[in-house]
């Protein structure tokens, strides 16, 4: 489609609205940015706008009467996640990845282009595979008959919106007792199912039916357990994990910009997630036990984590500087980076 034959430009544009609207169930603020890709895409090759005329703009505007007004989500809170890990059975491989898909992108702040399917597929640039997840003990990988030793997680994010390049971000999280620790069930994963674990650019949240867990699957989980306590409905969907785990950082002391960091926003619409209102707040923060281990989160940031330094592991504000040169190095030894020095990439 070159723009050349206006009339067929716009037919063809037309039936990419009904398919990525009505079938791949895209939001059509989504659908519309696509669309602008597609016109700047075209420009820039000296083609025709192919936007130009009213029928792509009166079927996106049928799109949003259809879909309906959009609604701002509320943050999912630790209270959310217990009530949807109580309708899972954990000795059920797919329940499983549904818990560890709760608990990872809660404690990573992780978008659901970086973590879930959407439309049948899972983004194969930006998607969390099994290679991107290691366990460590006291500052060190761990081998594969040394897993059941593990006090910490190491998660490799790979290439988003905020990461056109593809330059890499670490994080990692500590073990803790709570029953979404995301160190515990990925030990329980391992156990479980070590063939899958063996193929390291598998997606990590595979189901046994060889489907990634998909975004509606995970949107209908909490969606269940907010109808149960009592959640508007219609006011949770996958965006409430990463702005639940935000809040609860924020909540526990961390700053605006260390959870910036974390959850690679490069805009101010963090601070949306962290608004302080009232309004979405469902839980007691005082008497809950965080699943993030935000106190034990090591961080290249300003403030030291909370949590006592343990052997091998490299603090801020501890005055080492980081390789610089780490940036640049292939995604393979990123993990080997990491693993040495305990970093978050930022």
């Amino acid at each position: 489609m070159r723009g050349f034959d206006p009339v067929a430009a716009q037919e063809v544009l037309v039936q990419f609205i009904a398919f990525k609207g009505v079938v791949q169930r895209y939001a059509h603020a989504t659908v519309r940015v696509m669309l602008f890709a597609i016109h700047h895409f075209h420009l820039l090759n000296r083609c025709p706008d192919p936007l130009f005329g009213a029928p792509l703009y009166k079927a996106l505007k049928g799109l949003r009467n259809l879909q309906g007004g959009s609604v701002q989500k509320v943050a999912a809170t630790p209270d959310l996640l217990i009530e949807a890990l109580n309708e899972l059975n954990l000795d059920v491989w797919d329940d499983l990845v549904e818990a560890l898909g709760l608990s990872v992108m809660f404690v990573f702040l992780s978008r659901s282009s970086e973590a879930l399917s959407t439309g049948g597929h899972a983004d194969p640039e930006r998607g969390l595979r099994v290679q991107d997840v290691t366990l460590a003990a006291k500052g060190k990988a761990l081998t594969a008959d040394s897993q059941c030793l593990a006090d910490e997680l190491v998660l490799l994010k790979g290439k988003s919106k905020a990461d056109q390049d593809g330059m890499g971000h670490m994080a990692n999280a500590f073990r803790t007792e709570h029953p979404l620790c995301p160190v515990s069930l990925l030990q329980r994963a391992m156990r479980m199912n070590p063939g899958h674990f063996a193929v390291k650019e598998r997606f990590l949240l595979t189901k046994s039916n060889g489907r990634v867990l998909s975004r509606d699957e995970m949107a209908a989980r909490l969606r269940r357990a907010g109808g149960r306590l009592g959640f508007p409905e219609g006011f949770l969907s996958v965006i409430s994990l990463r702005s639940g785990g935000a809040r609860t950082m924020f909540h526990e002391g961390y700053s605006a910009e260390e959870i910036k960091r974390r959850g690679r926003w490069r805009s101010e619409l963090a601070y949306i997630c962290l608004d302080e209102s009232g309004a979405q707040s469902r839980a007691s923060w005082e008497d809950v036990v965080i699943i993030l281990l935000v106190a034990g989160v090591v961080c290249t940031v300003l403030t030291p984590c909370l949590m006592p330094a343990r052997a091998g592991s490299r603090r801020c504000g501890s005055g080492k500087v980081p390789n610089l040169q780490a940036a640049h190095l292939s995604r393979s030894e990123r993990h080997a980076f990491a693993s040495r020095n305990r970093l978050v990439f930022l």
